[in-house]
């Protein structure tokens, strides 16, 4: 796998991912608390509302600790990226060394892409799932058989969706790492050898003056 293909194949250059992730479940609280204003304002009898609000709060409260759980994990990947950063800096890999991190990334990067089709695919599913199940319940209402019960579950299958991708935003971040090792471990061995050309060349060219002296002498 190419390093440049890995990089105009992913968005993460784009945006963080980890701030995708607690944007997306922001947007879903809004959404969440806009749906209880609306059951407030609905016409159905008190008992049908209070369930309804009190299923949608307790969404609510599951969305604020995905927040907070992304929040503190991308506080961790700060302070992982720092430290591998130093060790990077403060060590002097061997070829044999930098090839073996550069095949674990690819292997991450790749591993981390067929999760991600994986993860999509179903919650693509679940999000199409959830859109019939809202669309049935609308036209429910509409004839006077409730339908309740279908915006409780299709609220449910949206919560699972927006939580694979915010599972789809970690692993994205994951490549993003794996594909800044890669070029970090790429630059240091090109500076490495740089380094060594021209200590050769600085070498030779004081070889070649202490003959002349030689020759001169």
């Amino acid at each position: 796998m190419n390093i440049n293909s890995v990089k105009s194949n992913t968005s993460v250059k784009v945006t963080n991912p980890m701030d995708r992730a607690i944007n997306i479940l922001e947007k879903q609280k809004i959404q969440l608390q806009e749906r209880i204003s609306k059951v407030k304002e609905s016409d159905r009898n008190y008992k049908s509302k209070q369930e309804e609000i009190k299923n949608l709060q307790e969404q609510i409260e599951q969305v604020n600790q995905l927040i907070h759980q992304r929040k503190m994990e991308k506080i961790k990947e700060k302070q992982n990226h720092k430290e591998t950063n130093i060790q990077h800096n403060k060590k002097e890999y061997t070829k044999e060394e930098i090839d073996e991190i550069k095949m674990n990334n690819m292997i991450s990067i790749t591993q981390n892409y067929s999760e991600i089709a994986n993860l999509s695919k179903v919650s693509k599913g679940l999000k199409n799932g959830a859109n019939i199940l809202k669309t049935e319940a609308k036209l429910d209402l509409s004839r006077g058989n409730g339908g309740k019960e279908k915006l409780e579950k299709a609220a449910q299958l949206e919560a699972k969706a927006y939580s694979l991708d915010s599972k789809i935003s970690s692993k994205s971040n994951e490549i993003n790492k794996s594909i800044d090792e890669i070029n970090d471990i790429d630059k240091k061995s090109k500076n490495k050898l740089e380094k060594t050309k021209d200590n050769k060349i600085e070498s030779e060219e004081v070889e070649e003056k202490n003959e002349d002296k030689k020759i001169k002498g």
